[in-house]
């Protein structure tokens, strides 16, 4: 067990090393040490005496640094976490969706296709929405004038979320399901909507401008004037001091803004894609039906037989 872990912890490490926000925070890393280099060099051997800062200011000063860096770091987090919860509970909500219809409409394979499929295309495009990239070949069960208009909305998973309230009051018409049925769906797919609304609002409400720059600023003073405390007591000690102390922070500064937003689609940032898969897997396996990756054919044949639009 414990080998096991030392392996887990040694491939973390040397996956770290390859992140672009590490390598970014190498880059600032050693420029402080560049600047602590220089100052060293003044105070020690050319015989221009820089002022000098007291040390205990900075143990006062990084203490406030400190506070402001935690919270920053636990706001960015809050935003990824809450994140995954909206994605976790969208699969969880299709999946109630899908298991309300498949005990409900045990003997409709029409509607159970394309609520399967409407369920999955609301995913991808949540997907997309978020990302500002679409990838319209992954829909399903669409007819050209279902494409076109989605195609042309302005909020594709609206768009898309039409046309499930469409099938749902359409199958009410034809007494399919009745006034319980519907509240019930109605009252899920809702659930549907707000997921959306609360993901767009993490993505599209950044982090004031003013309030990082404060941040980043601070650390970058800190740095910058941290050798003026330390060289007459460390010598050329103080530029590895220094050096990781501008790694603590400036990588805790870096991580925040990494994190803050989870649904750009950078490398370290939320699954969207894994997450809608498992939507579309899930529901088309609840539903009994094909699944249109794995079982390409039968699904097309299957669409070919029962949708014709």
């Amino acid at each position: 067990m414990l080998k096991i872990l030392y392996q887990q912890w040694l491939i973390s490490t040397i996956r770290l090393t390859q992140s672009h926000t590490l390598r970014n925070v190498f880059v600032v890393v050693g420029i402080f040490g560049i600047i602590s280099t220089g100052i060293c060099w003044l105070e020690l051997h050319s015989g221009l005496l820089l002022f000098r800062i007291p040390s205990n200011i900075f143990t006062l000063l990084g203490i406030a640094l400190s506070v402001l860096l935690a919270f920053r770091t636990n706001t960015a987090y809050d935003r990824w976490w809450e994140g995954r919860k909206l994605w976790g509970s969208l699969i969880n909500t299709s999946r109630n969706i899908a298991l309300y219809i498949d005990g409900r409409l045990p003997q409709h394979t029409r509607e159970r296709l394309l609520l399967a499929a409407y369920l999955s295309n609301f995913a991808f495009l949540l997907k997309d929405t978020l990302q500002n990239s679409y990838r319209f070949e992954r829909l399903l069960a669409l007819s050209p004038e279902q494409l076109q208009t989605i195609q042309r909305a302005v909020h594709k998973p609206n768009a898309m979320m039409v046309q499930s309230f469409r099938l749902l009051f359409s199958l009410r018409q034809q007494c399919i399901l009745d006034d319980h049925d519907v509240r019930n769906l109605k009252d899920l797919m809702t659930l549907q909507t707000d997921i959306c609304g609360s993901c767009e609002r993490i993505h599209n409400t950044p982090i004031p401008f003013s309030y990082s720059v404060y941040i980043r600023l601070f650390v970058t003073l800190y740095c910058m004037l941290l050798p003026l405390g330390l060289v007459a007591e460390y010598g050329y000690y103080t530029i590895p001091l220094v050096m990781f102390v501008a790694f603590a922070m400036v990588g805790l500064e870096m991580l925040a803004e990494e994190v803050e937003d989870p649904f750009n689609g950078d490398e370290y940032d939320l699954p969207l894609v894994e997450y809608a898969r498992t939507v579309r897997n899930n529901v088309h396996e609840i539903l009994q039906l094909p699944n249109p990756v794995f079982q390409q054919d039968t699904y097309e044949q299957l669409c070919s037989h029962e949708l014709r639009f």
